[in-house]
């Protein structure tokens, strides 16, 4: 088989890659290469300053995010997918306003999206490998066996920076992947692949997956997709076929973040000691999730209601009002988590924890952090009865760090007119 049949075979399977991302329910999907230099030594200069905390575990594994080729032998390309989660009708900035109820991060409010979007990259990754064992072409390039793996979060793999590479944005200045038709209340995932797939072009390739484009490419996909034999000769390029390999060269999409420096400023924090610099000792997302001991007095009055991470940076970006509501129904919140009291929660027993935390990833966080966590939530309330009664009700819980919250909580309920308010609230 000559090099242009392979090569366009080769773009025949990048373009069905969308419409089955599109099936698996991906809003988007783009194919880069694993190449994340420009973002290693900004890396390196972030965790030389010590702004990782305790979260050593990026520090340790440092090599294989520089490299992902160290994940899967002969890597050459990554597909990169987003899957929006923004639940419908969540009140969250409501929420905010109301300081005896729980803020939970929208992305934890269903069920854990590791397993779901880990789930669909494989099965993506079965249709692939469906594709290659059909053609005899691809299985002679390629000279050696398919390799591909699939991630989600958990693994040593620079997630944002492929996925500004593969098309799918651009990294806003709160350090969050940003698409200018979703905002950024999305999950990402990768599937590492050793496929010389052709590089998706932002804004000029296959990256749009609307029905129309679908149908095009599926038209393609189905007039290309023969039996393998040692004879077989693809079809000559229609005009609905795409350029030739190699492509142009990939450029990542234009940062249109502009003057706006809104994410910088709402931050209750202060975790941004600049664009694009976040100080994770100082996000509220670090320390309510990433902490294991006691959370710094100087954070706690700051984090208001906010007992398991924080969207301020997200809920005040401009570019979120073109974000649409998932379609995942796993994705919507379960158990009322997006508006119940903190008394409520903060009265569960450990058994009542595990019962409706199941399958979330609240679950990671454990009950002696979550009752940490409530604590300050309930520090940050009215001084009403019924909130000291919670709080007084767990005073002898086995767990020093846990007495040390409720007493801060209860003298600051006690003694509402020492309180000073340093809560910064631009949702007025």
């Amino acid at each position: 088989m000559n090099n242009t049949n392979i090569q366009i075979l080769y773009q025949t399977l990048a373009d069905q890659i969308t419409v089955w991302g599109r099936e698996l329910g991906f809003q988007q999907v783009g194919i880069t290469d694993i190449d994340v230099s420009e973002h290693s030594a900004h890396l390196k200069q972030w965790l030389d300053k010590g702004y990782q905390g305790e979260m050593d575990w990026i520090q340790r594994h440092q090599p294989q995010r520089e490299n992902p080729g160290l994940l899967v032998t002969n890597a050459l390309r990554v597909i990169s997918a987003r899957m929006d989660y923004l639940p419908e009708n969540t009140q969250q900035i409501k929420t905010l306003k109301q300081p005896n109820k729980a803020y939970i991060s929208r992305y934890a409010l269903g069920r854990d999206y590791h397993k779901l979007i880990r789930k669909r990259l494989a099965q993506l990754g079965k249709k692939i490998e469906a594709f290659c064992e059909q053609s005899i072409e691809i299985e002679a390039d390629l000279g050696h066996t398919l390799n591909q793996r699939p991630f989600v979060d958990s693994a040593p793999v620079l997630e944002k920076a492929l996925g500004e590479k593969a098309g799918l944005g651009w990294i806003g200045k709160h350090t969050i992947l940003l698409n200018e038709n979703a905002g950024s209340w999305f999950f990402l995932g990768e599937l590492v692949t050793n496929l010389p797939l052709p590089l998706s072009i932002p804004d000029n390739d296959t990256l749009d997956l609307t029905d129309t484009n679908i149908e095009a490419i599926s038209v393609k996909f189905t007039a290309l997709q023969e039996p393998s034999s040692s004879t077989y000769t693809p079809a000559k390029p229609s005009p609905l076929s795409p350029p030739l390999l190699p492509p142009p060269q990939a450029t990542k999409p234009i940062n249109k973040c502009g003057d706006c420096i809104a994410c910088l400023k709402v931050c209750p924090t202060d975790a941004f000691i600049g664009p694009y610099q976040l100080d994770a000792r100082r996000c509220i997302s670090y320390l309510t999730i990433e902490l294991k001991g006691s959370i710094p007095i100087e954070f706690r009055e700051p984090m208001g209601n906010r007992v398991f991470g924080c969207d301020d940076c997200q809920l005040i970006c401009p570019w979120n009002k073109w974000a649409k509501p998932t379609q995942e129904k796993d994705f919507s919140p379960r158990h009322s988590l997006d508006n119940t009291e903190l008394t409520r929660l903060f009265l569960w027993s450990e058994e009542e924890y595990l019962k409706y935390t199941e399958g979330s990833a609240i679950r990671r966080l454990g009950f002696e952090r979550w009752l940490r966590n409530l604590a300050i939530g309930l520090g940050n309330a009215d001084s009403t009865s019924e909130n000291i009664a919670a709080l007084e009700s767990k005073k002898d819980y086995p767990s020093a760090m846990v007495q040390e919250h409720i007493e801060w909580a209860l003298n600051r309920l006690l003694n509402p007119k020492k309180r000073i308010r340093k809560v910064k609230n631009l949702y007025k």
